[in-house]
């Protein structure tokens, strides 16, 4: 897999205790997403899918319900799906985590 076979890579801090990352992507006409542990980055697993690291796969942007390319969102095992690793570490090598991080405190300041 290479780093041109997906776009759009995001890392945010979303949760009120900022103990969980998103890394968000699109890739292969879906946006992807998980949610990472802060301190351990493991993926969190999903309480509705097995207790799996789960990689959450939505439809493209703008594309609702009814609309072609519409499909609900699907929960993928991501201990199966490899392009969870390498959008991973395409996001710790361009300091994507630290960026959120440094979001975070910035908000915190203001």
């Amino acid at each position: 897999m290479t780093v041109a076979s997906f776009t759009n890579v995001k890392v945010s801090i979303c949760d009120d205790s900022a103990t969980l990352y998103c890394l968000s992507w699109e890739y292969d006409c879906a946006r992807n997403h998980v949610w990472i542990d802060r301190h351990s980055y493991t993926i969190e697993a999903d309480p509705t899918f097995k207790r799996r690291p789960t990689v959450y796969v939505n439809p493209p942007q703008n594309v609702r319900l009814g609309m072609d390319g519409y499909f609900p969102t699907r929960k993928l095992d991501a201990r199966k799906h490899g392009i969870v690793d390498t959008v991973l570490a395409h996001a710790k090598r361009a300091g994507l985590f630290e960026a959120a991080i440094a979001k975070l405190r910035a908000r915190e300041r203001d």
